[in-house]
């Protein structure tokens, strides 16, 4: 299984896993983020305001004598942010308020006091009104008390036009990437002016959108129902705030295009002309997970947005992934897009020493776009064909091999064989994958799909020797191997390389006193007889399991049976073998694979996923050899 592969399949976030109850019976005082964050994460190297909620360097004795320092914060509900950037090279301290609250202008006004040195200290603030009131409050009465103390409002988000009222555009995720630029840039020892214009650079460099499955959970209440389980948004903000539109499930490429093209297009172009690229311009791309979304989906945002700013001739210098920014339990995700050059470069670039703080992905910028381009199933990509050299279009090389010639008049039904076998399992896949969210992890149906999507854009592209046997099996063990992954993509593999190993050798001689014209003379069907049955051997050597253990052995050690002792001309007689040994699972406790690991009483009437797959496999080679 491959990130590349997954992202034409899978939709952004699963549905129900935001709704937590914990956060339903908690109440807002009860979550101190940086109780924990002090006394557990970093104890000796943060320290804590007595009787307000701010997170400082333990060190901040000696650190405010000798740079700038910069203090951040607002509501909590978005961690790391902003007490885990508190550390070397990001912040100097954080103020903390209630759940999506602003901080009291008083707590701000302590750590004013607590953090700022003769060299002065930078505030910076998200803009949102509470926060530009209380920090703003805080920060006059520091200035009157005589700090010398700055305030810069970053404002990233690109949800909103221009003209929407006064309050402008929303802090967002972009604001980690400011604080960061302003942190090393302070560390660096610039003066208080030198960090405060390099901070408004870098805030007027960057853009955010957010897209989301799910509102968030307010601790104590119940889960919004603003969104349901079909509906995505896109462009909502940060405390759940209403977006610029709500559309219908897409997948992870549809959302991370129109994240990108909000950022960085014209109006007129379906954007809102914010952060507009020139040639070859360098960028750091930040993908920002909102809460509930797994790192899996995050990364194929970052590969598809990595690709796209590459498509408009953009140089992505870095990318970083991960949580910055959260919404509580908000499953969605944000791209940030940020212009740069080589000094905001070396600012992020430079050491940071923080709970919260995630290096950057390297660089991205010399890989060749192409490489970015995701696996579709019509264009065959991302399948390896080193063991098709001859590409499917000229079976000379193939043919000399010894044992794997088919006749002429043997490569059409070899082929539509392979087709029907791959159509059937991607039509399989809903009720194998219902079936598997019972008695496995829920995948075996995608599995499947993905390798026979594989199978079949390789036919359409002429690469599969369907004119040698041996040559095929060995295709399509690289094919299934490399396209499925995961246990049945190794099962499959072993299956295809044994077939392939046992015709490597002389066949056996008949184990009957009567045998078959299929038995005497080595050949046509007798071949792929013959490795099917070494094929089944191979899976129950390696693999460990017998049939009778609820596993694929159930379907296809039956139908093997059948076929070494009759030949293939009993290969109806097989099949039915294989959809019995199937339908016989339902019954049958589990003693190999995941659903070992399931309850005997879950189990009961459920199939396993993999024979059953192996009985319709097996049926719709059956019926296109019929109908050939």
């Amino acid at each position: 299984m491959t990130l590349v592969e997954l992202a034409p399949l899978i939709e952004i976030m699963s549905s129900d896993v935001h709704r937590r109850p914990c956060l339903r019976v908690l109440h807002s005082e009860q979550i101190t983020f940086s109780h924990g964050l002090v006394n557990v994460c970093n104890p000796g190297r943060l320290t804590k305001l007595p009787d307000h909620d701010v997170v400082l360097r333990a060190d901040i004795s000696t650190i405010k004598e000798r740079q700038v320092t910069l203090i951040s914060g607002g509501g909590s509900g978005h961690e790391p942010a902003f007490a885990g950037y508190v550390g070397d090279g990001m912040l100097t301290a954080a103020v903390c308020g209630g759940v999506f609250a602003s901080p009291a202008a008083s707590a701000v006004l302590e750590a004013i006091r607590a953090a700022c040195g003769p060299l002065g200290c930078l505030v910076l603030v998200m803009n949102y009104t509470g926060d530009r009131l209380n920090f703003g409050m805080a920060v006059e009465r520091a200035k009157a008390e005589g700090y010398n103390v700055r305030m810069h409002v970053v404002a990233d988000d690109c949800a909103l036009p221009r003209d929407k009222g006064i309050t402008g555009r929303r802090g967002v995720a972009g604001t980690v990437l400011v604080a960061k630029v302003a942190g090393a840039a302070a560390e660096a020892g610039l003066s208080l002016e030198e960090v405060l214009a390099e901070t408004a650079s870098a805030s007027q460099n960057v853009g955010t959108l957010g897209v989301a499955l799910t509102t968030c959970t307010l601790p104590g209440q119940e889960p919004s129902s603003r969104l349901d389980a079909d509906t995505i948004e896109i462009g909502l903000g940060i405390h759940g705030e209403a977006g610029i539109t709500q559309t219908g499930l897409q997948t992870a490429d549809e959302l991370t295009d129109a994240m990108i093209s909000a950022i960085v297009d014209s109006e007129s172009q379906g954007g809102q002309d914010y952060l507009p690229l020139s040639a070859d311009q360098r960028v750091a791309v930040l993908v920002n997970n909102l809460g509930a979304t797994p790192p899996m989906e995050l990364m194929l945002i970052a590969r598809r947005a990595t690709s796209n700013l590459q498509g408009r001739g953009a140089r992505v210098e870095r990318v970083f992934c991960g949580s910055f920014m959260t919404s509580l339990d908000m499953a969605g995700a944000s791209v940030t897009v940020m212009r740069v050059d080589a000094l905001s470069l070396a600012r992020l670039d430079a050491a940071a020493d923080t709970p919260g703080w995630r290096e950057a992905h390297g660089t991205r910028s010399k890989r060749p776009p192409h490489q970015l381009t995701p696996y579709s199933s019509s264009s065959g990509g991302g399948v390896s064909t080193a063991a098709s050299p001859a590409g499917g279009g000229s079976e000379t090389a193939a043919q000399e091999e010894e044992g794997g010639g088919v006749s002429p008049g043997e490569w059409g039904a070899l082929e539509g064989a392979v087709r029907a076998a791959a159509n059937a399992l991607v039509a399989a896949e809903p009720e194998l994958t219902k079936w598997d969210c019972i008695a496995g992890d829920g995948d075996c149906g995608t599995t499947f799909k993905r390798g026979a999507e594989a199978v079949l854009a390789e036919l359409e592209a002429g690469r599969l020797p369907t004119r040698d046997l041996r040559a095929l099996l060995r295709a399509l063990s690289d094919s299934v191997g490399e396209s499925m992954g995961g246990t049945m993509g190794g099962v499959l593999q072993i299956f295809f390389s044994a077939g392939d190993a046992a015709l490597s050798s002389p066949p056996p001689p008949p184990s009957s006193s009567s045998p078959s014209q299929e038995q005497e003379q080595e050949g046509g069907g007798a071949a792929w007889c013959r490795a099917f049955v070494a094929g089944v051997v191979g899976v129950e050597f390696y693999g460990g399991a017998k049939a009778g253990m609820r596993t694929v052995l159930d379907a296809i050690v039956p139908a093997a049976e059948v076929l070494r002792r009759k030949g293939p001309s009993a290969f109806g007689e097989a099949v039915t073998a294989a959809e019995e040994g199937a339908e016989a699972t339902r019954g049958m406790e589990a003693l190999a694979g995941r659903a070992n690991y399931v309850a005997a009483e879950s189990l009961e009437g459920v199939p396993d996923p993999g024979a059953k797959a192996a009985a319709y496999a097996l049926r719709a080679v059956s019926e296109a050899l019929s109908s050939g």
